[in-house]
């Protein structure tokens, strides 16, 4: 795990393979297959870690005081995600190249290991909004997560894609993630 987060922070998804992980470990590539099929395997249990690491920061946030408004809140939740960097990207690439090379079973305990994640995050909605019904923060929620994953990509820009932009575009500036989550969870609490 240690080296597959290395690897990740250092150069990406595609910087991390099992011959790169072995490099960086005593394990042989054999020995890697006998714990994981596939390297997004690798990645659940990466993107597990830090779940549970933004878990800790929701929880501090219900624990230091519930947000009282809208702002509060937005600037509580972006805040604790800004602390989990790693998260974001990881989240970016989830559903589009991690979970298609992974095994049901691997998946499935996947889903029962970050489960518990969720709780805080929907208690710390429901105190934050207790006035709002409970449609609309599961809808809140859907937005939120789907909001992280689509907005991260669209703010760091590959190398490639920076060149495209400034051929096509030459003024565009790429926004900050984390000034667009801001505005983004203001912009989906108006309807809470």
């Amino acid at each position: 795990m240690k080296a597959c987060r290395e690897l990740f922070d250092e150069g990406g998804y595609d910087a991390v393979s099992f011959r790169t992980i072995g490099e960086k470990t005593s394990f042989s590539r054999p020995s890697i297959y006998n714990y994981y099929g596939t390297k997004e395997e690798v990645f659940l249990d990466l993107i597990s870690q830090e779940y549970a690491g933004w878990r800790e920061g929701i929880e501090a946030i219900r624990e230091n005081g519930t947000p009282k408004t809208r702002e509060e809140y937005a600037r509580a939740t972006t805040d604790c995600l800004r602390s989990h960097d790693r998260l974001t990207r990881l989240m970016s690439i989830h559903y589009t190249a991690i979970s298609h090379n992974c095994s049901l079973d691997r998946l499935k305990a996947f889903q029962k290991t970050i489960q518990p994640f969720f709780d805080p995050f929907a208690s710390l909605l429901h105190d934050t909004f207790p006035d709002s019904p409970q449609e609309k923060q599961d809808q809140f929620r859907v937005l939120y997560f789907s909001l992280i994953s689509g907005l991260y990509p669209l703010t760091h820009l590959t190398d490639n894609q920076k060149a495209a932009m400034k051929y096509s575009a030459p003024a565009y500036d790429a926004p900050d993630f984390f000034y667009m989550l801001y505005i983004g969870t203001l912009t989906l609490t108006q309807n809470l």
